[in-house]
């Protein structure tokens, strides 16, 4: 196989990017995209893991096995192995905070990784913000998101709503430590 593949290569490209973990999701992005035929680690019948967003008023943010992914609206991966899957939104779950569901307040809200959907503390619309930002990010837009952030930062602290700026520079600082080499 490796003589095959050698003999295929018409060119190269190297993309670089600032973290582990950018590189991590960037691969899980590029074998979505291109379905490497040459990638045995990825295309055998295993039954890989990705990160996944579901379809519900309230989205959670989910690990998802490829025949559960037709019920999820968004995914990421596969991932080469689970560790790595959930090490990603272990990290990322103190950025963007998520809800697991339910009725009362879940585990992850006391320790404020959740914004409170599941009680109902934060809007529909606040809480779809957070996701689509969490998506962003997982896309590898991560120039675009930081500017986003920093412009609503800024909009809110001219506003005197210093608690939401707050949160947004929070985010900002996470993603920052998150993506440095």
């Amino acid at each position: 196989k490796t003589a095959v593949l050698v003999s295929q290569i018409t060119s190269l490209e190297t993309i670089i990017v600032e973290s582990e973990l950018e590189a991590l999701i960037l691969e899980a992005n590029l074998i979505k995209k291109y379905l490497p035929p040459f990638n045995v680690r990825l295309t055998d019948d295993k039954d890989y893991l990705y990160i996944a967003v579901t379809k519900e008023e309230f989205p959670k943010i989910i690990t998802a096995r490829k025949m559960q992914l037709s019920k999820t609206k968004k995914y990421w991966g596969p991932f080469p192995s689970s560790r790595p899957a959930r090490e990603t939104l272990k990290r990322l779950r103190r950025i963007f905070p998520w809800c697991s569901g339910g009725r009362k307040a879940c585990f992850y809200y006391h320790l404020e990784l959740c914004p409170g959907a599941c009680v109902r503390l934060i809007s529909q619309q606040d809480y779809n913000k957070i996701i689509r930002r969490f998506s962003k990010f997982m896309e590898g837009k991560k120039e675009e998101l930081v500017k986003e952030l920093t412009r609503k930062m800024m909009e809110t602290s001219e506003q005197q709503k210093f608690e939401e700026a707050a949160k947004l520079k929070k985010m900002l600082g996470g993603i920052s430590y998150l993506t440095q080499t």
